[in-house]
């Protein structure tokens, strides 16, 4: 009995090791990520928006931004996600220096980490609405 007890503890401690994030983006890759889906955003924007100045600001921008943290990353095993606090610095286009905080939502995607959308029931409760009936 006590051999089954052992045994078990052992699988459910496996199991929790398993469901717990055994990693979060490092500086370097959030960053990147975080570059990566500026630069997405933009190239998703109408045709007109698309003029060699405002790239050329984006691009400016991104080149000077920094992140500074990634912390209390939080695992959701149903959306294969790992929601972060991000803290980064950068510089607005006048050039004034600008620090923030937000949370973001990474997948590993390839090899490498993505910021994806939050999902749909996040924005809702954020946003205060409840979720509509089934």
């Amino acid at each position: 009995m006590k051999k089954y007890i052992i045994m078990a503890l052992a699988g459910l401690a496996a199991g929790l090791s398993q469901a717990a994030p055994s990693e979060q983006p490092t500086l370097a890759e959030a960053e990147a990520a975080f570059k990566t889906q500026a630069l997405a955003e933009f190239n998703n924007k109408p045709e007109s928006t698309h003029t060699v100045l405002m790239r050329s600001m984006l691009e400016s921008m991104l080149k000077d931004l920094r992140v500074t943290s990634v912390s209390d990353c939080q695992n959701d095993e149903e959306n294969a996600t790992l929601d972060c606090e991000v803290s980064y610095q950068g510089r607005k286009l006048t050039g004034k220096p600008v620090e923030r905080e937000q949370r973001m939502r990474f997948s590993r995607q390839d090899g490498q980490w993505r910021i994806v959308p939050p999902s749909k029931d996040a924005d809702d409760e954020e946003a205060g609405v409840s979720p509509s009936p089934q």
